[in-house]
């Protein structure tokens, strides 16, 4: 209870009235949930309500009368605190003053508002806040916890205020939208760091959020556009907030956040693209496979037709030698054409070997002139051969990955040539040998042009049905280029008037070499042994064969017959070994994939052994990585199939006149 002084005279009506006043005021004090006190001039306890006693844990009426601040701070510690140097303020001062601090005697922190009375001391109201402190401790922990996580993983937070049509951006947002500095953004100043594209969207979405029969949550990507004209894709959310009012349900603010996703973004369409480019890839090489299959087939198929024709018995001699010239043509195509396929592999697998050897580029050139100038004629052209400056007559270099070369641009220039002109034109520079291939024919599209160096692509189907080929001859010409330290390049091509193709490759040249101002027109071609072979050739060597295709040894059988030679068969790499070791050969033929046991195996095993004889590989694996391979497994000398009667025989005549000698 509040201490009431007693009333004097129940009699008097004014007294009467105060009384009841006073009893109000009691009432209503006691039913304040904040505690409540008094205090005189003289710092002596007047009143205090039943708050007091639940804050305190004393008896007001055992404190009312006496001292206050010798109740409540009775120690040096107290009087040094911020709440008692409040009180003497507002006693002195006569002002009234609102604060919080913790009161150590009860451990709580306590929130206090003190008014002076006139003519009298201090009425003071406080609440224990301890529990209030916590949880804002704990939201300021979560709001620290929460910008922690935003700020690390850069998302950006804003608050768009109805009322004051401001948007409050956080720093990260801000950074994110790059505006300037400054406390709040009008929408117009947001609107202007989006992408002009997006505007209309940011505006309809935002729209669609203040609307009460519209979802009040957006999540998208929006395009802005910095300052420095970068585009950046920012991911936003956003939620509207709304309350009631006096006049219904309204939007009050609109919260959300930013997300700068341009590297996911910009993944998602690399992802996209490689996905297209893959497709078309695989489109491109399903056209490639079917376009590979008609061209080998085609060979194949007039290969088949004749070897058909020639079974026929009533065939003229010249029909005969007909047909097998047919035959022979298309095999020599079909070669090519399984040649290039295998080359464009290895150089795309980065396994073409090069090789660096030292050649006369004189005799070079002379050789190649005179098979170039015998295809042009076949579509009448007219064939140009001009060098620029001088030439050293020698270099060293792969010939043969530049022959390669050589035929593709150059064969390309023919057959798309017809009745016109070819110019061949050559010069070195700093270590580089360059060619260019200038054609008047039937010229290369703007779209074309874009595809002529894919591996998988032909400019132009139609090209591929007039004028055949596997559509690898540029691309090989440039992968080669690249592999000898240079490039191949469409230098120009108009349509229906040519084109002009340049390779360059990097060479060294022999210190010893001389440079000269070549004439073209005086190249003279080397003579070479000729391919041909008699049919009695005599040889007298005894042979083995070690080969598991019945048809090969069928075939060798018959090219060496009338040689004077002795043959002997095994089938595979096994039985190879055995005939070899139990008799004397002059030379082996041997396979190299054999079942049971290859031919590099079966060749290990006799080096081992002691086994002196020259042994030739015998492998379709035309490449120079099998040559190699075949060097380190004791092989002697190397022959590529499909086998030739004047290369075999050539071979064996060089065999016996080395005295059987292992090279």
């Amino acid at each position: 209870m509040l201490d009431e002084t007693p009333i004097q005279n129940s009699f008097d009506p004014q007294r009467k009235n105060d009384h009841q006043k006073i009893k109000d005021l009691v009432d209503i004090l006691e039913c304040m949930s904040d505690s409540f006190l008094s205090v005189d001039q003289n710092w002596i306890l007047r009143m205090g309500n039943s708050g007091l006693d639940r804050i305190s844990g004393r008896n007001r009426q055992d404190d009312i009368g006496k001292n206050f601040l010798d109740i409540y701070f009775s120690t040096p510690e107290l009087k040094n605190t911020e709440l008692y140097k409040a009180y003497q303020k507002c006693m002195v001062e006569r002002i009234s003053m609102s604060l919080e601090d913790y009161y150590a005697p009860l451990k709580i922190w306590i929130e206090v508002r003190i008014f002076p009375i006139p003519n009298s001391g201090l009425a003071v109201f406080f609440s224990d806040i301890t529990e209030k402190r916590k949880t804002k401790a704990k939201l300021q922990e979560s709001s620290e916890r929460l910008k922690l996580a935003t700020e690390t993983a850069r998302i950006g937070t804003f608050n768009f205020n109805i009322e004051t049509e401001k948007f409050k951006l956080s720093e990260i947002s801000r950074q994110i939208l790059d505006l300037p500095p400054q406390e709040a953004y009008t929408p117009q100043e947001i609107s202007l760091s989006c992408h002009p594209d997006d505007r209309s969207l940011v505006e309809s979405e935002t729209r669609r959020l203040l609307d009460l029969n519209s979802s009040r949550y957006m999540a998208r990507d929006f395009k802005i556009l910095r300052q420095d004209g970068q585009l950046r894709y920012v991911y936003t959310t956003a939620q509207s907030l709304v309350e009631e009012t006096s006049s219904g349900t309204q939007v009050v603010s609109i919260i959300g956040t930013h997300l700068d996703v341009t590297d996911r973004v910009q993944l998602l369409q690399d992802l996209a693209l490689a996905k297209k480019i893959a497709e078309q890839a695989n489109e491109s090489k399903s056209t490639f496979l079917a376009h590979m299959s008609h061209e080998i087939r085609t060979p194949l198929g007039a290969i088949a037709g004749f070897v058909e024709l020639l079974k026929v018995n009533d065939l003229s001699s010249e029909q005969v030698l007909k047909y097998l010239e047919i035959v022979e043509r298309n095999s020599k195509h079909l070669i090519r054409i399984v040649d290039d396929i295998l080359d464009l592999s290895k150089v795309e697998a980065g396994k073409m070997l090069i090789e660096n050897v030292e050649f006369s580029l004189v005799d070079f050139l002379a050789d190649f002139q005179s098979f170039v100038v015998l295809r042009a004629k076949e579509n009448h052209n007219n064939l140009i051969f001009d060098v620029e400056g001088f030439l050293p007559e020698a270099l060293i270099s792969d010939p043969t990955r530049i022959r390669q070369i050589l035929n593709n641009l150059v064969g390309n220039a023919i057959k798309f040539t017809e009745n016109g002109q070819i110019k061949i034109s050559l010069s070195f520079k700093n270590s580089t040998l360059c060619f260019t291939v200038q054609d008047s024919g039937r010229g290369i599209s703007e779209e074309q042009q874009k595809k002529i160096f894919q591996t998988f692509s032909q400019a132009d189907s139609s090209t591929t049905r007039k004028f055949g080929g596997t559509g690898l001859g540029l691309v090989l010409a440039k992968k080669l280029s690249q592999a000898l330290g240079g490039d191949c390049q469409l230098v120009q091509s108009e349509l229906d008037k040519g084109s002009i193709f340049k390779s360059e490759i990097k060479v060294q040249v022999p210190s010893h070499t001389r440079f000269v101002n070549l004439d073209p027109s005086h190249l003279v071609v080397k003579a070479s042994t000729p391919s041909g072979v008699p049919l009695d050739t005599h040889l007298g060597l005894n042979i083995l064969i070690v080969e598991d295709s019945c048809d090969i040894q069928m075939l060798i059988r018959l090219m060496l017959n009338k040689t004077g030679s002795q043959v002997t068969f095994a089938q595979d790499g096994i039985e190879g070994v055995d005939q070899a070791l139990k008799s004397k050969f002059d030379v082996i033929l041997m396979d190299i994939q054999m079942p049971k046991m290859d031919g590099h195996q079966a060749t290990r095993i006799l080096r081992t052994k002691g086994i002196q004889t020259p042994i030739v590989a015998l492998t379709a694996h035309a490449m120079k990585e099998e040559y190699i391979k075949t060097q380190e497994s004791g092989f002697s000398y190397f022959l590529s199939k499909p086998l030739y009667r004047h290369e075999l025989l050539n071979l064996l005549r060089l065999i016996k006149l080395s005295d059987n000698v292992i090279a």
